[in-house]
C-alpha cells in the first residue's frame, strides 16, 4: 500500500468482494496498527465476481483447507492470480517482512501460498519464525512450519466458522461478526487486534497445537 519498494513490514490480504478499496482498507488499518508499510493484495475484483468468488474460491479452498492431505497437495492445483502474487512475494523474501494478514477468503489465499512456500522450502527459511500470519473470520490450516500464527474469529461469525479449520486454535472475540466494516453492527476490529498482538496482548503461538478456543474479549 505504502512505498514503492520492498520495505513493508507486512502484506494484506482481503476477502470476498473487497475488491481495491477493501484491500487498500485492510491495509490501512494494519498499517495504522504496527506504525509501518504494508502491501495490499487485491483477493478478486470486488461485487463484480462476488458470486463466482464465493462459489469457487471461498467454498472451494476452505474445503481444501479443511483436510489435511488435500491441503498438502495445493501446491498441485492452478493457483489464482491472488495466490501467485502472494507467493512471488513470499518467495522473494523481503527483508522487512514481518506480518501477513488476511480477511475471510483472504486468510484462505494466505493459507494456500504458505503450503506452495512451505513445499518450495522443505529443508527450511528464515521466513518461518520470521512472519507472524494473522487471519480475521477464517480459522485455516497453516503449514506447520509456520510457527508464529494468530487467527481470530467472531463468536457470531457463522460465514467464517463454516470455512474454518476446527481442529486449529483460535482467538474467539463474543459478539463480533464476519465484517470488518466499522459501519457494520458486531464488526471486528481489524487495527485493534493487531495492536494487541503486536503488544503482546494476544498470545502468538504454533498452527495446531489443540482443539481449544480460546475467549479474547471485544
Amino acid at each position: 500500500m505504502q512505498g514503492t519498494d520492498n520495505s513493508f513490514a507486512a502484506i494484506a490480504v482481503a476477502g470476498v468482494g473487497s475488491s481495491i478499496l477493501g484491500t487498500a482498507a485492510l491495509a490501512r488499518n494494519v498499517a495504522d496498527a504496527l506504525g509501518a508499510p504494508v502491501a495490499g493484495i487485491v483477493s478478486g475484483y470486488g461485487m463484480a465476481d462476488l458470486m463466482a468468488e464465493a462459489l469457487g474460491g471461498w467454498f472451494l479452498f476452505g474445503a481444501i483447507d479443511r483436510h489435511r492431505p488435500l491441503n498438502g497437495l495445493v501446491h498441485l492445483i492452478p493457483a489464482q492470480r491472488d495466490i501467485i502474487a502472494l507467493s512471488a512475494l513470499l518467495d522473494a523474501a523481503p527483508p522487512g517482512l514481518r506480518w501477513v494478514v488476511g480477511h475471510s477468503k483472504g486468510s484462505l489465499v494466505i493459507d494456500c501460498a504458505l503450503e506452495r512456500y512451505a513445499h518450495a522450502h522443505p529443508t527450511g527459511s528464515p521466513l518461518y519464525d520470521q512472519v507472524t500470519v494473522v487471519t480475521l473470520g477464517a480459522v485455516v490450516n497453516t503449514p506447520p512450519a509456520f510457527t508464529r500464527v494468530v487467527q481470530v474469529i467472531g463468536g457470531d461469525d457463522a460465514l467464517g466458522r463454516a470455512n474454518s479449520f476446527r481442529p486449529a486454535a483460535r482467538c474467539t472475540i463474543p459478539g463480533k461478526r464476519h465484517s470488518l466494516n466499522p459501519r457494520v453492527p458486531g464488526h471486528m476490529d481489524a487495527k485493534g487486534i493487531i495492536s494487541r498482538i503486536e503488544d503482546g496482548l494476544i498470545p502468538i503461538g504454533p498452527p495446531v497445537p489443540a482443539p481449544s478456543l480460546s475467549p479474547l474479549a471485544a
